[in-house]
């Protein structure tokens, strides 16, 4: 008895300590997993990978009622969600909003108190708002909705290493792939795409021209050209989400290129169409004085891919095609098929 009762204390303490060993070890695995989980962050390719691996982390390490992820585009004061396949969708645009966010802010609100965006998303609960920076420049903001602030300082982990790597990802997608213009992607993203699609079944691609461009600029000046530039390239990139369209690229100029997936060239030239309708039917106007600017039309030219082809032919049958629809009076949708006849012709 007297053994067992000066061996109390001591079985207490080694208890105690192992618990605490124990405790710690929990601790160290599970920060070495968040920082692991974060770590592949840096590793996603778009922002459609980005948003899903930051909801994996957030499933992973925090109890929560739902995610929202959203992008801001500075230029145009725009929030936009994004769907599975990265395609953007336009929730917001309010030049004052971003400003409201702080580079170093982590609050949590009620569902009273939330901002215009939170509205807009149908927020009706209390969260965690977590904008993202690069500097001064907001990135994006996440919405994470909890019943009670909890995981304060892992969601603030979680922010540090978001912004620094959608930063990055955003920073290498504009230099390598982007035309910083449109957001469309680059001549050099669709030479790229060409040549991984080279031996695909079905693949078509448009070169597309906007209509008397020179003109517009020379009635309006060049920052009302730049603006048809890029409300066409809007319009495109609606009627094409992926994976509806394999790549939307600004060629260079007014001029476009489209890769599509289509069963037929028919089914092509009927899309063709629909876009170039669309464009027909924008309205557009003149920032400064609230000027219509007239009707703005595109010319397309469409080619099928076939297996003798390499990038620049294919490129090149297409644009003769384009040069055929603007030789016709522009406006107008011509494939390789109905150039060949008007060759025969």
């Amino acid at each position: 008895a007297d053994i067992l009762n000066s061996s109390y204390p001591f079985t207490l303490t080694a208890g105690v300590i192992a618990s605490l060993l124990a405790l710690a070890i929990g601790i160290n695995y599970l920060t070495y997993q968040l920082h692991l989980s974060l770590a592949r962050l840096n590793g996603t390719d778009n922002v459609g990978d980005f948003k899903t691996q930051l909801k994996r982390v957030l499933d992973r390490f925090c109890f929560h009622k739902g995610i929202q992820f959203c992008v801001y585009d500075s230029l145009n004061y725009s929030f936009y969600t994004l769907d599975y396949h990265g395609n953007k969708k336009l929730v917001l645009t309010d030049a004052k909003l971003a400003a409201r966010f702080s580079p170093i802010a982590l609050t949590y609100r009620s569902k009273k108190y939330g901002d215009e965006l939170t509205k807009k998303l149908k927020i009706n609960s209390n969260h965690y708002c977590i904008p993202l920076f690069d500097g001064r420049e907001l990135l994006g903001v996440t919405y994470v909705s909890c019943r009670f602030p909890t995981y304060k300082c892992v969601l603030s982990l979680i922010q540090n290493y978001a912004q620094v790597a959608l930063a990055n990802l955003k920073l290498h997608d504009r230099l390598r792939h982007q035309d910083p213009m449109t957001q469309l992607e680059n001549k050099a993203c669709l030479a790229a795409k060409v040549s991984r699609e080279l031996h695909s079944e079905n693949r078509f691609i448009a070169m597309v021209d906007i209509d008397n461009f020179k003109y517009i600029n020379d009635k309006f000046g060049h920052p009302v050209g730049d603006l048809v530039i890029q409300k066409t390239a809007e319009v495109m990139r609606d009627c094409f989400p992926k994976p509806k369209g394999i790549c939307l690229a600004r060629y260079g100029g007014e001029e476009f290129a489209i890769i599509m997936p289509r069963t037929s060239l028919e089914r092509a030239q009927k899309v063709a169409n629909n876009v170039r309708s669309a464009i027909q039917a924008k309205k557009l106007m003149r920032r400064s004085t609230n000027e219509p600017l007239g009707q703005i039309t595109i010319s397309f030219g469409i080619s099928m891919l076939t297996a003798s082809d390499t990038t620049q032919s294919f490129i090149e049958r297409a644009d003769s095609c384009l040069y055929q629809s603007k030789k016709n009076g522009r406006n107008k949708v011509t494939t390789e098929a109905e150039t060949q006849n008007q060759s025969a012709a």
